[in-house]
Parts: C-alpha cells; sequence; structure tokens
C-alpha cells in the first residue's frame, strides 16, 4: 500500500533581485501569489528581508516583554475591539502596537512598557513591522494588478490601519491553544520563532503545520474581508494553534484591517458573478462581532456574509 503524501502549503519566492512590478520576475510570482490565494487563501512567503540575528533578538525581545508584570502589561489597552492586552489566564497571551507602521507608535508601546525605555525592542518591532507592511503591499499590488483593479491600489494602501500582535503560547491540556478561526482582518502575515504550532486548512480541508524553513519565512493569511472585497474570488484560510510542546511558542502578527468603507469593485460584478458583498465599515463589523461574542458568551464564528452577505434567489 503506498504511502499518502501530506499536502503542502504553497511557497512563493520573494528573494529575488529582480522581483519588480513589469518585470517577468513579478508577473509569474503575481501568478503564484493568486493562485494561492484562490486555492487556499494562504501561502508562504520566502525572502531574505529578516536576518538571524533580528529573528532571534525579536524573539528574546517579545519573551522579556511577557515577562513584565501582569499590571505592567495590563496597560496596553485599547478603545478598539480584538486589541490590547488580552490573557486566558493559563495558555494564551497577546498584547499588540497598534498604527504599527508608524516608529511614534513603537516608541509610545516601549515607553509604556519600559519607562526607563528599551531602545532594542522599540528598533526591532518598528523593523519587522516595515518588513511584513512592505511584503503586505507587495501581496495587494499583485493581486490588484491581477484583477485590473491596480487604479484602487494606492488609496487602499493608505487606508490600512496596521496592528502588530506579540502572542505567547504555552501547553494546554487539550494541546488546543487557539480554535479553529478565520481572521476578521483583510489579511493576516504570521511569524514565529522555532516553536511550530500554526496550523492551516488547505482546500483539500486537511490540516498542515506552517512549519518555516528559514528565520525569515512568513505566512500570508487572507481574512474574511478580502473574501467579501474580492466577490469571493479570494478564500479565507481557516487556521488554529496547538501547542504539545514545554517549549513556549512565540509570534508575531501584522493585522491589516481597513480604515474606510470597503466595497466590492464594479470590474469584478457582471452576470456571471453578481454582487454578494453590500459596502461596509471595516470597524463596525469587529464591533458588530464582539457585540455577538458578549450575547452568546462564547467566541461565535459569525462569517461575513452574516454581516454583509446579500442573498440571492
Amino acid at each position: 500500500m503506498g504511502s499518502q503524501t501530506m499536502p503542502k502549503i504553497p511557497i512563493v519566492d520573494f528573494s529575488k533581485e529582480e522581483l519588480k512590478p513589469g518585470t517577468e520576475a513579478w508577473f509569474l510570482t503575481t501568478k503564484q501569489v493568486c493562485h494561492a490565494l484562490e486555492e487556499h487563501g494562504c501561502f508562504i512567503i520566502e525572502c531574505k528581508d529578516v536576518s538571524s540575528d533580528l529573528h532571534n533578538t525579536i524573539f528574546d525581545d517579545e519573551k522579556d516583554l511577557f515577562d513584565l508584570p501582569f499590571e505592567v502589561k495590563m496597560k496596553n489597552t485599547s478603545e478598539y475591539p480584538f486589541r490590547g492586552f488580552v490573557s486566558d489566564g493559563s495558555f494564551y497571551e497577546s498584547m499588540n502596537i497598534e498604527d504599527a507602521a508608524s516608529l511614534e507608535s513603537a516608541e509610545k508601546f516601549t515607553n509604556l512598557m519600559w519607562p526607563d525605555g528599551n531602545g532594542r525592542f522599540c528598533e526591532n518591532a518598528h523593523k519587522i513591522a516595515s518588513i511584513m507592511g512592505r511584503l503586505n503591499e507587495m501581496v495587494i499590488k499583485m493581486v490588484f494588478e491581477s484583477y485590473g483593479v491596480e487604479k484602487y491600489f494606492d488609496s487602499h494602501v493608505e487606508s490600512i490601519d496596521y496592528i502588530l500582535r506579540f502572542s505567547k503560547y504555552t501547553k494546554s491540556e487539550d494541546n488546543v491553544v487557539l480554535p479553529s478561526h478565520i481572521d476578521k482582518s483583510f489579511s493576516t502575515i504570521l511569524y514565529q520563532n522555532h516553536v511550530n504550532g500554526l496550523e492551516v486548512q488547505l482546500k483539500d480541508e486537511d490540516w498542515t503545520v506552517f512549519d518555516p524553513s528559514s528565520h525569515s519565512s512568513f505566512i500570508y493569511v487572507a481574512g474574511d474581508v478580502f473574501k467579501a472585497w474580492s466577490n469571493n474570488r479570494i478564500q479565507p484560510c481557516r487556521h488554529r494553534v496547538f501547542k504539545n510542546s514545554d517549549e513556549e511558542r512565540y509570534s508575531l502578527g501584522l493585522f491589516a484591517f481597513q480604515k474606510k468603507e470597503i466595497r466590492v469593485p464594479d470590474e469584478f460584478v457582471d452576470d456571471e458573478h453578481p454582487l454578494k458583498y453590500k459596502p461596509f465599515d471595516h470597524l463596525d463589523f469587529l464591533m458588530t462581532h464582539l457585540k455577538q461574542i458578549y450575547a452568546q458568551r462564547a467566541n461565535v464564528e459569525f462569517p461575513i456574509e452574516a454581516y454583509c452577505g446579500i442573498q440571492t434567489p
């Protein structure tokens, strides 16, 4: 009986020197990116942007962050949903820097956590957020160009609200630290230390572990809002975090939200592809989801269709 091959997450090489708009390398990479997002909603980015030294120090810094006293971490608050310090009391903690593309935001967060300053943390947090933001915008540009809506690219990028989230995972009793879910962001880029745990569900519904091949490997994940914007061309990626190792797992996530109204481009709608979603406000979508959680006292799914989907006969 033949052995069964485990499904693999698509890998896209972003490390080529010639990877610039208009080049053959850009065209071929764009095809790979769009195919991966349409089929699976995710892919691995291989690049050369992160040195091994930055990789090691950023996660050393993250450990120092979560080692701070609980009352200090509690200072990371936000008026917006799903932000600020989060802790389940046992297996998971997260904190985030809002407006993560801004050096001033990194400085503000650093000074909040370390009143006497922590220059290395601030510099590294801003550096990794900038790298991840640039990668996200390359992907968005490729998708917009491939779909013939590049005229909307600049306004889309100007409206991005980046959140850099630091997460710490420890072993839980049933090994499930973060249950299966789809992000409510437009997109998410994830980066981790040497401890695996992230699993993504590919098109065939098999769960596959994200196992980075280098210190400069990221995974790009499409969220529910990307799906709505694309009128269902792009599939959101369902993922979860398992933890069966005694080692602590640290990760970074750059979440991209939209500050302006989101609407399906007219170019995506015709007789064969009717409009699936009404225009909507991203923040209101998040607030409505949060109300659902409070009402049911559970982390309900609340798919984008339930919020702004158009019912077809």
